[in-house]
């Protein structure tokens, strides 16, 4: 299985995306989340192979993020 987090701070992109790796089985939704300091927690919690990330979310972009992230998922 491969652990995926969706990060996006629209519930339609996380809902849209849901549906779309719905089709997939062997990707497992760990968590989704709707800012950069959620998607932090969920990270160091979860250990994901994947991160779907949006780019442009309020207080925390999603590049600034991954400048967190000593090794960033793919």
């Amino acid at each position: 299985m491969i652990k995926v987090i969706l990060v996006d701070d629209e519930p339609l992109a996380i809902s849209v995306l849901q549906g779309y790796l719905k089709s997939f089985p062997e990707f497992d939704i760990v968590a989704t989340c709707q800012n950069g300091f959620e998607a932090l927690k969920a990270i160091q919690q979860h250990q994901p192979d994947l991160l779907f990330l949006d780019i442009q979310m309020p207080k925390i972009t999603g590049l600034e993020l991954l400048e967190l992230l000593e090794n960033p998922p793919a």
